[in-house]
């Protein structure tokens, strides 16, 4: 009975984890093979690369060369601190580097739909049934002891397990497998600028990475602390930001924080919030990009994925609200490392920033990598590996 309820809680936490968001459709008013006025469609979390810290850097995508082909895996994940995880038979896998040289072997870790990126060093697996996590040699470093488990950040990884007697818990742990913070919480315990957003007693409060309780659990709603301050509420009041000291910097007139998974975060400066439709404001709660979206993306170097009336158009816009890239296609990612992934007709390519195709759309998988400039994809039953280049200027 144990083991059942196990798995419908990890199998539960797995599905919460998948981002999958709106498909459409719409008329092209270019060119076919131009994609500067194509529109947007929806993202997958396999596709979506991880914000990027170069947000202010300026570079140039220069080409995108072919490390590797004909792999013949089931599937590739994810690049994350230069490995991949593989599979040939979607019950086992094991890494690869970017030249598709086999660095952890297969017959391991289990497939569960989600297989473990590198993070600081360590990668999540299940083994068993049960999750801990390997080093870059396969070395488990932690044993596979836990119902669930988060990637490392910040030193720290969110896990979850079973109190006998009372439940299943969260708590965290670091790289050697100590206990940090104890298993006494309700939601996974992640930690963003040292200070994480945790329920007990169906409160809501902050506590840093001793557990020390730093704002105090009266809220109904939290989300993470982005570039310093915290999106949270009190019962069916609208949403306020906070700053760690807990005082109201921005009081907010928008309620839905969660019609958009994105929404509530300030990333590059500015806040996607929601007043009737979306818009941007800055961290004096200033309004910047009018509430004029029925769809739309936090900033990533520069841009931001909008959507207006028309379920099938959608846009990049800079920070002043500027129509950069219009888009028509079935799904698309933001940009990372210079390039959106976009496909159309059930084929996967490569734009860069002014919207001109680097990688044929062509492709049957694709998938990117956490800021390493890698993008897997395939083509008739075969994987290759993408390499961006750039210079930066």
């Amino acid at each position: 009975m144990r083991k059942t309820i196990r798995f419908i809680i990890a199998f539960s936490l797995f599905l919460a984890e998948i981002i999958v968001l709106c498909s459409c459709s719409g008329d092209k008013t270019k060119n076919k093979d131009d994609l500067t006025n194509v529109a947007h469609c929806g993202e997958t979390a396999e596709n979506i690369s991880e914000p990027s810290t170069e947000e202010e850097k300026i570079f140039d995508v220069i080409s995108v060369n072919v490390i590797t082909s004909d792999l013949r895996y089931a599937w590739i994940d994810l690049f994350s601190e230069g490995l991949a995880a593989v599979n040939s038979n979607r019950d086992k896998y094991g890494y690869v580097d970017k030249t598709g040289k086999e660095i952890i072997p297969f017959g391991i870790y289990e497939y569960f739909g989600d297989s473990g990126r590198f993070s600081e060093g360590l990668a999540r697996v299940r083994i068993d049934g049960q999750w801990g996590y390997i080093d870059k040699t396969g070395e488990i470093v932690i044993p596979a002891i836990y119902d669930w488990v988060f990637d490392f950040n910040e030193g720290l990884a969110a896990v979850i397990k079973y109190i006998d007697g009372i439940g299943h818990y969260w708590g965290n742990i670091d790289k050697v497998g100590n206990v940090i913070i104890p298993f006494e919480y309700s939601t996974p315990v992640e930690f963003h600028g040292g200070l994480a957003a945790v329920r007990n007693n169906d409160k809501y409060g902050y506590i840093d990475k001793t557990g020390k309780v730093v704002i105090p659990f009266e809220y109904t709603d939290a989300k993470p602390f982005s570039e310093g301050l915290a999106a949270v509420r009190k019962g069916h009041h609208k949403w306020v930001f906070i700053n760690e000291e807990n005082e109201v910097v921005i009081p907010l007139e928008y309620w839905d924080a969660y019609e958009c998974y994105d929404s509530y975060y300030f990333r590059e400066g500015l806040a996607l919030v929601k007043k009737g439709k979306f818009g941007y404001i800055d961290k004096t709660g200033k309004m910047v990009i009018p509430f004029e979206y029925s769809n739309a993306y936090s900033f990533n170097e520069g841009l931001a994925l909008v959507q207006k009336e028309d379920k099938g158009m959608w846009e990049f816009v800079d920070k002043a609200g500027n129509v950069v890239i219009s888009i028509e296609c079935d799904e698309i990612s933001s940009f990372s490392e210079g390039v959106a992934a976009v496909k159309k007709v059930g084929k996967w390519g490569l734009i860069n920033k002014a919207g001109d195709i680097i990688v044929p759309i062509e492709y049957d998988d694709m998938r990117g990598s956490y800021g390493e400039g890698l993008y897997s994809v395939k083509k008739g039953g075969k994987w290759s590996i993408l390499e961006i280049v750039k210079t930066y200027r």
